[in-house]
């Protein structure tokens, strides 16, 4: 694992100097080497950086940038398939020096070009120059498990992992773009192709980026995407077959991903995903599997006791760490310095604390991520079905009439003092979603601050258009699987396991986010991922084969921490301090009056809205960390 940074530069007043900043603004993601490729060109000054986690091949041949006749990369990921490959590369006269997937790669695409992408099963970001086509190109793994970022602006090309890598370079500035701001008010996280930055974007999953050197004709083109294999016709229905090709799948996944030169573990919760992970490599493993959980002293929200039952049974050699109000404090602290965009997933402080941790012990961590979108494990999705079905039962003529009287009547609910908020906003939600599609419903459904919302508490933030999936043939459980697939999971849940192992140099891989398993569960009939209003049917039925049913059968939490408690208690002062009275007033952001009255009514226990406050919070963290006002 890696990270990865460059720039071309057509105006030629880069130099190594700055491509040596930007490059160490990335040395937690490889903390072994850093190693640059610096030419002046025809069309301009061309720079690519590189650190390097050293994870397979050790030695120094497995340095980067790597060049082979022409063709120069830098790359952040892992290819677990690359010894395959490799072998078919050598049928065809090609010769290696090193044992790195790298090399792989780098002659892969020398030998089939654009094509190579489809070959490979792993995560990456790669960066090429060839200079035979005078293109620079940029590929992101299909599922959005490693992040890159780029702009072209007043002649200069930018591309990084981290968008801190751009912070070093003169020419950048850092603007904020007020519809992004909205986008994260909205979710708690940034999707789609936009930064919080203007001019920075992200190159969304399964996408290529060719830019031209010397015509400066840059082109976006996807070469993999998910809905093509969740709206094919032909499903697959039997529970047996689905079993059999499911679970050879997984093992399949989790035997790759044991690939490493270095000491590597398991992030256990003791829930169905993270246990049948460990389940399967302890039964294909000939030593103890590592694991690691951490657990919270608050006992609603405390999972370690579950993990360790299972870890005793798997006969795993097992950690685990409890949460303190130090631990708190410090990760608090982080948070801003982590995440170059404002990020709102409260499980973001418990997740880089256990990265810190399973770092002390290994350098690779398998977590179980994706199963919940992949499988439909999440109790929203059941509550969207029933939205869905009221919604069919209200009369079209009427919708005008109810949006206009429920939605602006409960849009205030947030903030007001009642002990049915929870039912008037949703009363609201409900409302505003009369007249959508389902797309744009499940979207509704799953904002923290609701439209109307954004207005009351936000200056100056323009609504920008949700990014909608052509699914207008696929189910309601389809439409929420892929926008999910696309959105929440790239942005939220794997922005937040990248960062957080990353800032320690610790390489975190994703087994149930192997491409050929979310192709293969697209084809998946509705009734094997959702039976008889039991979530992840499909998973659960294999789990229960490895695992015995009482060990792992319990009602679902998520990765939640006591953030309310938290918020109320060892974070209040912080909080009082980053919103108080007169820095809202100050802010080109908000109405202070109401922020101040969602502040005040939720640490006096008026209301629980702790998630916008939160997102509050944490911008202006954010804020205060990084722009200068």
């Amino acid at each position: 694992m890696c990270g990865i940074t460059g720039f071309v530069d057509f105006t030629n007043k880069s130099n190594i100097s700055v491509l040596k900043k930007m490059t160490s603004a990335l040395v937690h993601r490889g903390p072994d080497n850093l190693d640059y490729f610096f030419k002046k060109k025809d069309f301009g000054i061309l720079g690519l950086g590189h650190t390097r986690l050293s994870i397979i091949d050790l030695s120094s041949a497995g340095a980067q940038p790597m060049s082979f006749d022409g063709v120069t990369i830098t790359y952040n990921g892992e290819i677990y398939n690359y010894l395959e490959i490799k072998r078919e590369l050598i049928k065809n006269n090609y010769n290696f020096t090193t044992d790195t997937d790298t090399e792989v790669l780098l002659k892969a695409y020398h030998f089939w070009g654009d094509e190579f992408v489809n070959l490979l099963i792993g995560m990456f970001s790669i960066a090429i120059y060839d200079s035979k086509t005078n293109n620079i190109k940029l590929i992101r793994d299909r599922l959005g498990v490693k992040p890159l970022y780029w702009m072209l602006n007043n002649g200069l090309f930018l591309f990084a992992s981290e968008i801190k890598s751009f912070f070093n370079h003169e020419s950048f500035r850092k603007e904020i773009d007020f519809n992004q701001a909205f986008n994260y008010f909205s979710k708690g996280y940034i999707d789609g192709d936009g930064s919080i930055f203007t001019n920075v974007k992200k190159l969304l999953p399964g996408s290529i980026l060719t830019l031209n050197l010397v015509s400066k004709k840059l082109t976006i083109h996807n070469y993999w995407k998910v809905n093509d294999f969740f709206s094919k016709k032909e499903k697959i229905s039997d529970l047996n077959q689905a079993i059999e090709e499911c679970e050879n799948l997984l093992i399949s996944a989790c035997n790759y991903r044991m690939i490493s030169d270095v000491p590597l573990g398991v992030f256990l919760s003791g829930g169905y995903d993270s246990s049948l992970v460990a389940a399967i490599l302890s039964r294909n493993s000939m030593e103890k599997i590592h694991t690691f959980t951490i657990g919270f002293q608050e006992h609603e929200f405390n999972e370690a006791n579950h993990a360790a039952k299972v870890a005793n049974y798997l006969g795993t050699d097992h950690k685990e760490l409890y949460c303190s109000n130090e631990d708190v404090i410090e990760m608090i602290d982080l948070l801003p310095k982590v995440w170059d965009e404002p990020f709102g997933d409260t499980s973001a402080i418990p997740t880089l604390l256990l990265s810190r941790f399973a770092k002390k012990h290994i350098t690779v961590a398998l977590s179980a991520d994706g199963g919940d979108e992949i499988f439909a494990g999440y109790n929203k999705y059941l509550q969207f079905r029933k939205k869905i079905n009221f919604i069919k039962r209200v009369p079209s003529f009427s919708y005008r009439f109810l949006t206009y009287l429920l939605g602006n009547r409960f849009s205030l609910a947030c903030i007001e003092k009642t002990s049915s908020k929870l039912v008037r906003e949703r009363v609201a939600r409900v409302a505003a979603s009369l007249g959508k599609t389902m797309n744009e419903s499940f979207i509704i459904s799953s904002q923290i601050f609701s439209n109307d919302q954004l207005e009351i508490f936000f200056k100056g933030l323009q609504k920008i258009d949700p990014s909608l999936i052509n699914t207008h043939d696929h189910s309601w459980l389809q439409v929420a699987q892929v926008q999910d697939i696309n959105s929440y999971l790239p942005e939220n849940i794997l922005t937040k396991v990248d960062r957080a192992t990353m800032a320690f140099g610790l390489e975190g891989r994703e087994p149930l986010l192997d491409h050929r398993i979310v192709e293969f569960a697209g084809k998946l009939d509705d009734a094997l991922k959702i039976n008889k209003g039991v979530g992840k049917f499909l998973l659960r039925e294999i789990a229960h084969q490895y695992i015995p049913r009482e060990l792992i059968e319990k009602p679902k939490k998520g990765f939640t921490p006591p953030i309310s408690h938290w918020m109320r208690g060892i974070l209040k002062e912080q909080i009082l301090d980053y919103l108080s009275e007169q820095k809202l007033k100050e802010s080109e952001f908000f109405h202070s009056g109401n922020i101040i009255k969602l502040r005040d009514n939720f640490l006096n226990r008026k209301n629980d809205n702790y998630m916008q406050l939160w997102l509050i919070f944490n911008f202006e963290m954010w804020k205060t960390h990084h722009l200068d006002y």
